[in-house]
């Protein structure tokens, strides 16, 4: 197990996207993975896979927990399974509210997911093709938007454990 390595998982209702960092300034794996359908039992074996890949020592998800939290049931069931599974792997588990990755990027936490995910591109250009366009409420949310959500929480991760006294460019 790598001591620094921290893995952010963004479960979806098709699948999830995933970071891997080796301490706030490397970037060392990205993606989103499909999985149509999405059954429980196929997301946990496919992350479980990922996780043995990596050998993290922190896996950060969102906290699904929190009153503020608006994933559904499904997927809150999902993250609550994933949690029981990585407290059996020996691995740390970090979840942060929506209003906490924000803070960490915002002093007041007013700022966007797609403020955000561009400070992330710009930060880390190899993220930069992966950057969905804003989201028109008419629409639904861009599946590459997990990226960068599973991104803000690794570097909340880094923030909150004095790893990054501030986000910028690394």
């Amino acid at each position: 197990m790598t001591d620094s390595r921290v893995v952010a998982i963004d479960p979806t209702s098709h699948g999830y996207g995933f970071v891997v960092f080796e301490g706030p300034a490397k970037l060392v794996d990205w993606g989103h993975t499909q999985i149509r359908p999405a059954g429980r039992t196929e997301c946990l074996e496919s992350i479980a896979q990922l996780l043995a890949w990596y050998n993290p020592a922190v896996v950060v998800l969102e906290d699904w927990q929190s009153p503020k939290s608006r994933r559904s049931k499904r997927v809150k069931n999902l993250i609550s399974d994933l949690v029981d599974f990585i407290m059996e792997s020996k691995a740390e588990v970090e979840c942060y509210s929506t209003h906490e990755i924000a803070r960490s990027f915002s002093s007041d936490g007013q700022i966007t997911k797609h403020e955000i995910a561009k400070r992330l591109a710009e930060s880390y250009p190899e993220l930069s093709s992966k950057l969905p366009p804003k989201r028109r409420i008419w629409k639904s949310e861009d599946e590459r938007s997990s990226i960068f959500d599973a991104a803000a929480q690794a570097l909340t991760y880094y923030y909150t454990s004095r790893q990054l006294l501030e986000f910028s460019a690394p």
